[in-house]
């Protein structure tokens, strides 16, 4: 017998530890004798109740079980185990109304989508289809500067008795009241998703916005929510952070709750920015320069609102073993993948049919699209490295929290070869186990 390479532990009080492993999810508080028997020494054989206790929980395990090829097993069969479709994201155009600073769809092509692809989209759909309800995520560019289009789509795929619903995700500034009745009654949407970064002449500067020379264009987004939330519509605000900046999530954060808080279907998170370390620290870094970590910050922050406590806002469905839905909110639950995109029949489809493995490169060509839905699928290099279920790199296997994160993000591994693939916990994950730990009165 032999002890978890996922085991973390601390000492939170004198002589007291906590142990937690990040792949089954169990916890136990001990003394410091019986830490330092078990936990350090691995004198796993004078007490047979309390080693065959530890081995039920995952703490302790045979020695010729091999963890990681276990977890390799588990992304192998994730993987390959659907061939139809339930859900899919389609980019209506390219284009986009506004110019953020650190968007990732720099480079791409701005074209929106023609009937004949919008045809040849629907026949995909139609020929991978499960059979289930479908889910359409519409995505860009900015989806809502493609209404046709969608319009289009929706109607087509009621043609061909395909049940489906929709979210959106928008910078908002085109939610008109004609768009919210249209994503109502014609797109069956049940959620929308906002991005907003800043507040204010703030906000204006970082979108700037095309073709919008007046001011105000946060207070039409913030209107334009409201009127979403009073038709019923679900919407989550997506906070894009800049780790270096969190007071301007912070304020964010305050200004949005004492808005909307009264919305039962209102929600927001924070959403570090995903950008070349050279535009944005990669909030995957130890900011060991900082009192605290600014994510962390910013989680505890949200933790007076009622964020990152679980599912007390709206009735979330749970994963087993996380009754509350806590270790879900702090980013700690384990996944048997690193993304599903590493499934062979999932992908993104841009405005000109063209499909890709990961929504973030939509719309920049042959480098990073694998076919086309009217050519069907080319199983080239960027399609390999996204269906192969090893880690993007060897130092994953060292790490702790490789059941939560099986290796991080694939599209940041392939782009930027560095930290920006990790989990944004990856430097803070001991004080989420710890403020897990003491909101489920574990310790």
């Amino acid at each position: 017998m032999k002890l978890s390479r996922f085991n973390v532990s601390k000492e939170y009080e004198e002589g007291t530890y906590w142990v937690y492993n990040t792949f089954t999810t169990a916890a136990v508080v001990v003394n410091k004798e019986t830490y330092l028997k078990y936990f350090v020494t691995e004198n796993f054989f004078d007490d047979n109740l309390v080693s065959q206790q530890l081995y039920e929980m995952g703490f302790a395990i045979d020695d010729d079980f091999d963890e990681l090829a276990y977890l390799q097993s588990l992304r192998k069969k994730v993987v390959y185990s659907n061939k139809k479709i339930a859900d899919i994201i389609i980019a209506p155009t390219m284009d986009c109304n506004a110019r953020c600073y650190y968007c990732f769809e720099h480079g791409c092509h701005h074209e929106k989508m023609t009937i004949e692809t919008a045809d040849a989209v629907v026949q995909y759909i139609k020929e991978n289809w499960n059979g289930d309800l479908f889910n359409i995520s519409w995505f860009g560019g900015e989806p809502l500067l493609a209404t046709d289009i969608m319009d289009y789509i929706s109607n087509k795929l009621k043609l061909e008795n395909i049940n489906f619903i929709s979210r959106i995700t928008t910078n908002g500034y085109e939610l008109t009241d004609d768009v919210i009745n249209k994503a109502l009654r014609l797109w069956h949407t049940n959620k929308i998703q906002v991005s907003i970064d800043a507040m204010f002449e703030e906000y204006d500067r970082i979108k700037n916005y095309k073709c919008v020379t007046e001011k105000g264009a946060f207070q039409r987004v913030i209107q334009n929510v409201e009127s979403a939330l009073l038709a019923g519509l679900s919407v989550r605000i997506r906070i894009n952070f800049n780790p270096n900046e969190k007071e301007k999530a912070e304020n964010l954060l305050r200004y949005l709750q004492n808005k909307f808080s009264h919305f039962s279907h209102f929600s927001s998170y924070f959403a570090p920015i995903d950008a070349d370390s050279n535009i944005v620290p990669s909030v995957a870094s130890s900011f060991s320069g900082m009192k605290k970590h600014p994510f962390l910050h910013l989680i505890e922050f949200g933790q007076k609102y009622g964020y990152y406590c679980g599912n007390k806002r709206g009735t979330q469905k749970n994963f087993a073993f996380d009754e509350t839905g806590l270790l879900s909110d702090l980013k700690l639950y384990p996944s048997p993948t690193n993304c599903y995109a590493s499934c062979p029949s999932v992908f993104a489809i841009d405005s000109k049919g063209d499909l890709y493995k990961c929504h973030r490169v939509l719309g920049k060509g042959r480098q990073y699209s694998s076919g086309n839905v009217k050519t069907g699928i080319i199983q080239n290099e960027i399609y390999k490295f996204f269906c192969n279920t090893d880690v993007a790199f060897k130092e994953c296997n060292k790490c702790k929290l490789l059941p939560v994160c099986q290796g991080g993000c694939k599209i940041n591994a392939y782009i930027y070869n560095d930290e920006h693939a990790c989990s944004p916990i990856k430097n803070i994950y001991p004080e989420l186990i710890e403020m897990y730990l003491k909101r489920t009165r574990a310790i």
